[in-house]
């Protein structure tokens, strides 16, 4: 038998290594995701008329939303920025990466990933029926190319009617398919 305090200290140790564990599966998938969305970058066709590329780090940024807490989604995005802020060769268009990337054309939807992350997470926290889930991840998709479009506005002195044309409009198509298609496989793995 054991006493009181062997037992209190049996449930402590026992709670820590839960903690310990909660920690690292929650690590684990923050840095999964992080992973899944630099992997998403070098999943890339490049637009004769366009200086954006179309990447697959749209699908995974909104799974990331969907699957992770607002905390763990922000932190999945923010250290895929972070790395490739340091340099490391994470970004879609190649290149030397660091702080000078985010200035470059694409900055403006790096920016968007963070916000689509956290405003998904946050959304599908909050909409039970699928059709809202569905829109919203549809506004994610659509958050991203906002964020891109005005950002490629600035740095290049285009209006925002030819910006939205560059920039937004021809990844509508795919970012539309890729939104359904994260939004339908959250749905189906939420059950």
């Amino acid at each position: 038998m054991f006493s009181g305090t062997e037992l209190t200290a049996h449930g402590e140790r026992g709670a820590a290594r839960e903690r310990s564990l909660s920690f690292a599966l929650r690590a684990a998938r923050i840095a999964g995701f992080a992973g899944l969305v630099a992997l998403g970058a070098h999943a890339k066709v490049f637009l004769p008329w366009s200086p954006v590329p179309f990447t697959l780090q749209t699908f995974f940024v909104l799974l990331a939303g969907a699957f992770l807490s607002p905390a763990e989604a922000a932190s999945a995005v923010a250290g895929y920025l972070a790395l490739g802020a340091l340099g490391v060769p994470l970004f879609a268009t190649g290149g030397p990466a660091g702080l000078a990337y985010f200035l470059g054309v694409t900055g403006g939807y790096l920016a968007g990933f963070l916000a689509a992350a956290v405003l998904l997470s946050l959304a599908v926290r909050r909409f039970e029926r699928p059709v809202a889930v569905a829109a919203s991840f549809l506004g994610g998709a659509l958050l991203i190319l906002a964020f891109g479009s005005f950002h490629l506005s600035l740095v290049t002195g285009l209006s925002a009617g030819k910006a939205l044309s560059l920039g937004a409009l021809p990844f509508l198509p795919g970012d539309v398919l890729k939104a359904g298609l994260a939004a339908v496989l959250y749905l189906r793995l939420r059950g």
